[in-house]
């Protein structure tokens, strides 16, 4: 069959269209395709109205005992959450864990708690400049391997404790103003106010369990006004783990934790695994909760593999036992433990026994409970009914025990007050007309917000909830940096880099 001949056309001028300009030349004639060059971006017309961009110009970290999370302003996540790990103490190009018969120093045998950090709290005793180099190592990879960022200068947001050591400070920022981007400024944001932020709050207590510690921060108008702390936390709840798990190995009731030589010896790996993967917390009434199941599942087993030759079946209940040791175990008298050892609920209800009224009915109805290890099932619920059994139990009276004066108390009380039910009303605060009119004698600061809700409330609408214990959620300390900075609210505290590299954080510390 014969091919039929290519009709061969005359080409034509195409018709320029509006807004892409035409595609031929100046003499009439067509040029080559290409894709017109514009003036003005085109991203607008495809994307919805309120899309909300990552603004690049701003990297935001948020610095922790065990992570870095970085990530751009104008996001709703951070864009990778570096852990620490024995790795980052390696050198390059050791392949010890590729030869036979090596075993590598990082093997989960021989890691331990402290491996797994970048420092610790007591700066007295660690090599401060180990811990700088293991934050420029982590720093390095996560802008080349996860943001991805080049050269240019870019403000940097940091979100740190309030309770920071200042050396700890000064090598954060030592490694941002010397690092891959080199930033021009560093904002300090604390944690607490940025859990605030993300829970939509003006007013919180903020509950961080950290991994050294737990630190209890009253939050009042985006002001810091109080804060306690204990060492009652997650490092605290793996070691516990830890025990249990060696005890139903050793067939014993008393546990002291072997020494790594042992062959009994529970990893921190296969600790932390369990608490993540299987821990939870029981009820105030110690009835399961969270993912437990029935009470008649509690003493199902569970088998877990301690190490490749040891395995063992631990009851579920026994899961449940770490968490109820660490952070509500009030076996020994409340008068005798460390200010720094207390409980969670008693320190909570403590730090609310020393706000102002005001305050205290701000915050105990805006509870934030973040952290680690506040993802742990159950453990939110039983703080808050913890914090709230206590209120109802021991008021707002700073004494815990009045002894033999107990009787005299209680009749000389009940004089003053004529009856129970008097009595317990002027206990639980609802007799607060009494003390709000001295208050509102003395001057208040008032600002546009304030004056804006006091407007909508004598409308008629729902007023603000106050002198109750409610728990609120939040979207975390970065999600607060991040929605703080797409608002372009200037922080308290900003570092040049000019400053901080002629003088340092000793000159700056005062501002700080």
């Amino acid at each position: 069959m014969a091919t039929p001949d290519l009709v061969v056309r005359k080409s034509q001028t195409p018709r320029p269209r509006p807004g892409i300009g035409s595609l031929t030349g100046p003499s009439g004639t067509p040029s080559s395709p290409h894709t017109p060059t514009l003036s003005r971006s085109i991203s607008s017309q495809y994307g919805s109205p309120g899309s909300y961009r990552a603004d690049e110009d701003y990297v935001i970290y948020k610095f922790g005992a065990r992570s870095i999370s970085a990530g751009f302003a104008g996001e709703s996540s951070p864009r990778c959450i570096f852990q620490a790990s024995p790795h980052l103490s390696k050198r390059d190009g050791e392949f010890l864990s590729s030869i036979p018969g090596q075993r590598p120093v990082s093997a989960s045998q021989d890691v331990n708690a402290d491996d797994c950090e970048f420092w610790k709290l007591d700066v007295r005793d660690q090599d401060l400049g180990l811990v700088a180099d293991r934050l420029e190592r982590a720093l390095r990879i996560v802008h080349s391997a996860h943001l991805l960022v080049d050269g240019k200068a870019r403000k940097a947001i940091v979100a740190v404790t309030s309770c920071l050591p200042h050396p700890l400070l000064e090598l954060i920022l030592r490694a941002l103003f010397n690092g891959h981007i080199q930033a021009p400024s560093i904002h300090l944001l604390t944690e607490p106010v940025l859990n605030a932020v993300a829970a939509g709050v003006r007013s919180a207590l903020v509950i961080d369990i950290g991994w050294h510690e737990t630190a209890v921060t009253a939050i009042y108008e985006y002001r810091e006004v109080l804060q306690k702390r204990t060492d009652r936390a997650s490092k605290m709840l793996c070691r516990e783990m830890a025990r249990v798990m060696a005890a139903t190995v050793a067939d014993a009731d008393v546990v002291n934790l072997p020494t790594i030589s042992d062959e009994r010896h529970v990893p921190h790996a296969v600790a932390e695994d369990v608490v993540t993967r299987l821990g939870w917390c029981e009820n105030a009434d110690h009835r399961p909760s969270g993912r437990s199941g029935p009470e008649a599942h509690l003493d199902s087993p569970v088998r877990l593999e301690v190490s490749p030759t040891t395995t063992i079946d631990l009851p579920l209940a026994r899961l449940a036992q770490p968490a109820e040791t660490v952070f509500f175990d009030t076996s020994d008298s409340l008068g005798h433990v460390d200010d720094h050892h207390l409980p969670l609920h008693v320190l909570a209800w403590k730090c609310l026994l020393a706000l102002p009224l005001d305050a205290r009915a701000s915050c105990m109805a805006r509870i934030i409970i973040t952290g680690g290890a506040s993802n742990m099932p159950g453990l939110k619920t039983r703080l808050l009914a913890e914090i709230e059994s206590l209120v109802a139990k021991n008021h707002w009276d700073p004494v815990m025990s009045y002894g033999s004066a107990a009787n005299a108390r209680k009749d000389n009380t009940r004089k003053l007050f004529g009856n129970e039910e008097a009595q317990a009303d002027a206990q639980t605060g609802n007799q607060t007309e009494n003390f709000s009119s001295p208050a509102s004698m003395l001057p208040q600061e008032t600002d546009d917000i304030t004056t804006q809700l006091t407007a909508e409330a004598a409308k008629g609408e729902t007023p603000p909830v106050k002198a109750v214990v409610r728990g609120v959620e939040t979207l975390g300390a970065w999600a607060g940096a991040s929605i703080l900075t797409g608002l372009r609210i200037d922080a308290a505290n900003e570092i040049k880099r000019e400053d901080f590299l002629k003088h340092g954080l000793v000159h700056l510390s005062p501002a700080i």
